[in-house]
């Protein structure tokens, strides 16, 4: 069974092997902050890790919502690939 550690350490090692920081923020007062801010190139975006059927909680869906409006892209990966694939296509 795949855990949602093992799909963020891969996406982590594979941003690295690309270039970019896939930085894991402690934010005081922002309960439901994506997991991971993903600084490239050409600019930041989000992801919050779950594992395969995983469900955002409600202040991670606030917050998802509140970057999106703010422009970010804010991914949910659930396997192993979805956040690699999604940088690269960011990238693109």
């Amino acid at each position: 069974m795949t855990l949602e550690a093992d799909i963020e350490s891969a996406f982590v090692a594979y941003a690295d092997r690309k270039g970019c920081l896939a930085l894991k923020l402690r934010i005081d007062g922002a309960n439901g902050f994506p997991d991971r801010t993903v600084i490239t190139p050409r600019g930041i975006f989000f992801a919050e890790f779950k594992k395969p059927g995983g469900k955002l909680r409600p202040a991670q869906k606030r917050i998802a919502e509140e970057l999106r409006r703010l422009g970010f892209q804010v991914i949910t990966p659930t396997e192993i690939g979805q956040a690699e694939k999604a940088l690269d296509e960011f990238l693109q």
